[in-house]
């Protein structure tokens, strides 16, 4: 889940999803939660924790709701196709 004040990196996530992919015999499925204009309250990312939800920030940029996704699923395929798949 895409949180704004998270400092957790989206790469990092990544990376831990990665190392967890050694130990499972499929490939993980990535679903990115991007929030409304104005964010998620906290009672909402708590829930979306509880869930199994891992909390991500997408840099120091403050992104409008529409664009978010798009920077969060670049994010995604630069790491897949070019960190986790040589």
């Amino acid at each position: 889940i895409a949180y704004e004040q998270e400092t957790g990196s989206l790469y990092a996530a990544l990376q831990r999803l990665m190392v967890l992919e050694q130990y499972i015999s499929q490939s993980p499925s990535v679903l990115l939660v991007i929030g409304p204009e104005g964010g998620f309250s906290p009672i909402e990312v708590e829930q979306a924790q509880a869930a199994g939800f891992v909390r991500v920030g997408l840099g120091r940029r403050t992104l409008r709701a529409e664009t978010a996704g798009l920077v969060g699923l670049s994010a995604i395929f630069y790491h897949v196709e070019q960190v986790g798949r040589r």
